[in-house]
């Protein structure tokens, strides 16, 4: 009998607790508060108008970096004279290949001669192999990073 007056009471406490929140509410001609409305006037103009639009996009979305931070080549020579270097070049260029010169890092005297660069390892590898069982020259693949290579027209 005690648990049943328990639940009675608790009961009693809920419905209290419900109708305290929702008779105020039918009482009030408004149902949100006054700071919530906002009162339009027809007669009044506006206080301040807005005469260019500010670009938001620019402080917070960052330009697109075009270029591939790292890409691979395959370095078929590394010569000391430039000239040899562009010839070389030249060559595989008549051949098809996208190559180009690289001055060696550290302000070397030594020009390489690279071809690509390429998106992927494996493309890179696979060109260096056919170029080691074709013309019987030995190529390395080597990484390429966009920012740091330093290419001499030839």
């Amino acid at each position: 009998m005690k648990t049943s007056y328990k639940h009675l009471a608790l009961l009693l406490l809920v419905f209290i607790a419900l109708a305290s929140i929702f008779i105020p509410m039918s009482w009030e001609k408004d149902l949100y508060p006054k700071h919530f409305l906002i009162k339009r006037h027809a007669q009044s103009p506006p206080t301040a108008t807005i005469k260019t639009i500010p670009n938001f996009q620019k402080n917070y979305i960052k330009p697109i970096d075009t270029k591939i931070p790292i890409a691979w080549t395959v370095q078929v020579a590394s010569l000391k004279d430039k000239n040899k270097a562009a010839a070389l070049s030249a060559k595989f260029r008549a051949q098809g290949y996208a190559a180009f010169l690289a001055q060696a890092p550290k302000e070397s005297q030594m020009y390489r001669v690279l071809l690509g660069p390429y998106s992927t390892n494996e493309k890179a590898k696979s060109i260096s192999q056919s170029l080691n069982n074709s013309i019987s020259m030995h190529s390395i693949v080597t990484e390429y990073r966009t920012n740091e290579v330093k290419e001499i027209p030839s």
